[in-house]
């Protein structure tokens, strides 16, 4: 009986650990789409800046 409910508890630590595993990679993966989403912003916008500091240099 003792070894019944030690089991248990046991295996309630595991599943919330596996819960709050889940949930942080969950996480993970929505940040890193959010941050491919936008990325082409970013990119175009590194872009602007180089190419307005090229123009400024010409003149």
């Amino acid at each position: 009986m003792l070894d019944k409910m030690a089991e248990m508890k046991v295996m309630q630590k595991i599943r919330r650990v596996l819960k709050a595993a889940m949930a942080e990679r969950a996480r993970q993966v929505i940040q890193h789409e959010e941050i491919e989403k936008y990325d082409h912003l970013y990119i175009d916008y590194l872009n602007q800046l180089t190419n307005d500091e090229e123009k400024k240099e010409s003149v």
